[in-house]
């Protein structure tokens, strides 16, 4: 007989892949409907659909460099560029992930999974401190 615990339980389990769903669906929605406005010349895009195209078959330095697209976060602040808010739907991909690991600490702790509970807090905290050094 099997005496050990799950160290997560299916309800967190269907709690991660609802996060991951939802997560990935607003992010596919977002990126698409961006892509389309920008595609379409809906809004102000930072980067003109035109340079993107000349300077594509750059390095991804030298396409920044061409382009002055903004590094690490700084893209945050332009958002209310087309282009800049379509790359925002991809970075809600990893988010969800992070978000859907985040959401098994709760469990963990209440079960007394102290192991597994630091290890998601602890990738959950070295994901956002390397993107907080690095962005």
């Amino acid at each position: 007989m099997n005496t050990t615990t799950p160290a997560i339980t299916e309800r967190e389990s269907l709690l991660c892949a609802a996060v991951l769903t939802w997560g990935s669906r607003v992010a596919l929605v977002l990126m698409v409907a961006s892509y389309a406005a920008y595609l379409l010349g809906v809004g102000t895009p930072r980067v003109s659909p035109a340079a993107a195209q000349a300077n594509w078959h750059r390095s991804h330095s030298a396409f920044a460099a061409a382009t002055a697209m903004p590094q690490g976060w700084a893209f945050l602040g332009e958002l209310h560029h087309s282009d800049m808010l379509a790359m925002s739907g991809l970075c809600l991909v990893p988010v969800a992930a992070l978000v859907a690991v985040a959401a098994l600490v709760p469990g963990c702790l209440r079960r007394r999974e102290w192991l597994f509970g630091a290890v998601c807090a602890a990738l959950v905290g070295l994901v956002l401190v390397t993107a907080l050094v690095v962005g």
